[in-house]
């Protein structure tokens, strides 16, 4: 590519330089571009770069950018993932072993999935030959790491509601990421209220098995979705259920 020859030549031009020079280089450009508001770095970010300085300032922005879960700045996940590209380039021809996309993919699942040598990786792996069943994988993967961790407002709201399903909702929401949806997209909020039947049925089976911490958290996740949703359903909530017996409590441990 002509982008990776124009980074072997600048290589050349600096023989002497090691990786760990480099990435010292590197760590205190982004310092200096640290200084400038995150707009400002994002100007920069997604600007040409001739000069060597240009390019060093560049890769400094990205890398801030990812690291501080503000890349959507750059605009969608496809400019992202060119931006991450770039700087990746510039940081392997150098010698540099790079975190960016490890950074950048905690704040945007949705960069596992254009990581196509990830997900090449991951179809070897796993026995997948389809290209776009194994990137639908990597990124709710990669969006349940990011749930578990934890996500700011913005990120939440950046789900994208078509790779959010019951299962992975109902297993790594809690309530109160629930109640932060409310100035979500309608889209997400909606789908979020398209969950609150299956909500109300595990409440039931919940209820059925005595399982009250269980009961509790789907009833505070079906009342947070029907509320962000504006959309409340099946308000006549399941009753709590009674609290276990010590013989009951006994039979659960040892029930298959």
């Amino acid at each position: 590519m002509r982008q990776d020859r124009r980074w072997k030549g600048l290589a050349l031009r600096q023989k002497g330089t090691t990786a760990g020079n480099a990435e010292s280089e590197i760590s205190a450009r982004q310092k200096t571009v640290g200084n400038l508001t995150s707009e400002q770095q994002a100007k920069i970010a997604g600007g040409g770069a001739i000069s060597h300085d240009a390019v060093q300032n560049k890769v400094a922005a990205i890398k801030n950018l990812a690291k501080a879960g503000e890349l959507h700045k750059l605009g969608g996940t496809k400019e992202q993932a060119k931006a991450l590209a770039y700087a990746e380039s510039y940081e392997k021809s150098r010698g540099v072993n790079s975190t960016l996309r490890k950074d950048a993919q905690e704040h945007n699942y949705e960069l596992a999935g254009e990581n196509k040598e990830g997900v090449e990786e991951f179809q070897h792996k796993n026995g997948i030959k389809d290209f776009d069943v194994a990137k639908k994988m990597v990124n709710k993967k990669q969006l349940v790491s990011n749930i578990s961790k934890g996500m700011s407002d913005g990120e939440l709201s950046r789900i994208n509601p078509e790779h959010l399903d019951y299962e992975t909702f109902r297993d790594n929401f809690t309530p109160n990421m629930v109640n932060r949806l409310e100035t979500a997209p309608g889209e997400l909020r909606k789908k979020v209220g398209g969950f609150q039947e299956n909500l109300h049925k595990d409440m039931e089976q919940a209820k059925g098995a005595n399982d009250n911490a269980g009961f509790s958290r789907l009833r505070n996740m079906h009342e947070a979705a029907g509320r962000v949703s504006d959309n409340p359903i099946y308000t006549a909530t399941v009753d709590t259920p009674p609290p276990q017996t010590s013989q009951e409590k006994f039979d659960a441990l040892f029930k298959k």
